[in-house]
């Protein structure tokens, strides 16, 4: 039954988000090597996000306003500070990825900046809470129904990112004024901005 998600996970993952928004930010400013660390904390984050889902604890969590107010005040106040930081971003336009830093970004930085990226996303807690559950069989074992699940949630998720960093890439090519890369992370950013103000309004 596990297998049966497959269709839904991936029209979920290839959605355009917040997540797949840096990818390909990351992608036209640093390359797809370098995003790959963004990535594995991404997908660290996601599979966080995915097995605590499933385990029901994310609905506790959401089930009490109080507790949902908090977190989703902490989650838009990060996604704020992320997208100020990518709209102040110089661009570092890097044919081959080998780019140090994208705003003084380390490769540390970077798998932080994808963890928080996943697990700061109230909507993607919600999504997974009400989407995967109904996809395992109760008569039989649970734990290894978990494990199919969130390992091909982090395939899809993998490859979407990929897609959208290689987009990203490729977007670069073109764009090589400054002043039209300056103006994608100014939208970038400011798109990131507005999803904090929208957390902030729901």
């Amino acid at each position: 039954m596990p297998m049966q998600a497959l269709p839904l996970l991936a029209s979920v993952s290839f959605m355009p988000g917040l997540c797949m928004m840096l990818a390909l930010n990351l992608g036209m400013q640093v390359g797809v090597l370098r995003t790959l660390w963004m990535m594995i904390g991404e997908l660290t984050g996601i599979g966080v996000v995915a097995g605590l889902a499933l385990s029901g604890v994310s609905a506790l969590m959401f089930a009490v306003p109080e507790t949902a107010k908090v977190i989703t005040v902490l989650c838009a106040a990060y996604l704020f500070y992320l997208g100020v930081r990518i709209a102040l971003t110089r661009p570092a336009h890097a044919a081959d990825g080998e780019a140090d830093a994208v705003g003084g970004m380390s490769r540390w930085q970077l798998a932080r900046t994808g963890f928080l990226s996943a697990v700061t996303n109230p909507k993607a807690w919600i999504l997974y809470a009400s989407l995967l559950p109904p996809f395992i069989e109760p008569t039989r074992a649970v734990a290894p129904q978990f494990l199919l699940i969130i390992i091909l949630l982090l395939v899809v998720e993998f490859v979407s990112l990929v897609v959208y960093a290689s987009g990203g890439r490729t977007l670069g090519r073109f764009v090589t004024d400054k002043f039209w890369l300056r103006a994608i992370n100014v939208l970038s950013g400011g798109m990131i901005i507005a999803f904090a103000a929208e957390m902030l309004a729901i």
